[in-house]
């Protein structure tokens, strides 16, 4: 079982340079299936494999409940296009 404190620091070690505290937020808010404010073995192992072994939609599912944190259904064109860009920037940035 972890909180979103520890799972915070966890994450943070793994992407060491920035401020990670926002996007550790959106990804355990999405592996905490229950709001609970804790993840759990099982919750853990049910998104890992949704990403390892989901179908197309499962996947996609999961990564739009990412982004969807404010719970309205919906992603703006806006949205997608600024993390499109992002991803991109940081792909010829990083590698």
């Amino acid at each position: 079982i972890v909180n979103e404190e520890t799972f915070r620091k966890i994450f943070g070690h793994f992407f060491p340079c920035g401020d990670t505290k926002q996007y550790a937020h959106l990804i355990f808010s999405t592996f905490d299936l229950r709001s609970s404010g804790i993840i759990t073995f099982e919750d853990f192992l049910i998104g890992l494999s949704t990403l390892c072994r989901g179908t197309i939609e499962d996947r996609l599912k999961w990564i739009f409940k990412l982004y969807d944190n404010k719970k309205t259904g919906r992603l703006t064109k806006d949205f997608i296009m600024f993390k499109l860009y992002t991803f991109i920037f940081f792909d010829l940035i990083i590698y």
